[in-house]
């Protein structure tokens, strides 16, 4: 009979303590979520963050369809670097998507000159292939 009532004692004890260690780590999880999670704009869904891609994607493809890997990266790394910039929109789709936008031009001639053409004026400056290579 005693060892029947330690084993109950002992079963019950496990339950109690089983439960109070479930109950404070669902709170726990719970006020972390509040915090940080939901408040924080650096979280994103799986949906937006697949749209993100896709945009990317179609950019890549579109900007740099012909040219190698690293001309692919490249506008990869500037369609991302606009996003992060907050000089232009956070999301990456409306990044790509943004109507009106006029930047400098680079354009290499044989002649190793680079023709900058911003705002309809050409500005003469030395091409940088060694240091693109």
């Amino acid at each position: 009979m005693e060892k029947v009532l330690r084993l109950l004692v002992l079963i019950i004890g496990v339950f109690v303590i089983g439960s109070l260690v479930s109950t404070l780590t669902l709170k726990k999880i719970n006020t972390l979520k509040e915090t940080q999670f939901v408040s924080s704009k650096d979280v994103v869904s799986i949906r937006d963050r697949e749209r993100q891609l896709d945009c990317l994607a179609k950019n890549i493809y579109h900007e740099a369809a012909s040219e190698p890997f690293e001309g692919k990266v490249a506008v990869a790394q500037v369609t991302m670097n606009r996003a992060e910039s907050g000089k232009f929109q956070s999301d990456v789709c409306a990044v790509v998507y943004q109507k009106n936008v006029f930047y400098e031009k680079v354009v290499c001639n044989s002649v190793g000159i680079a023709k900058m053409v911003v705002s309809r004026q050409f500005v003469h400056r030395p091409c940088m292939t060694s240091l693109i290579k």
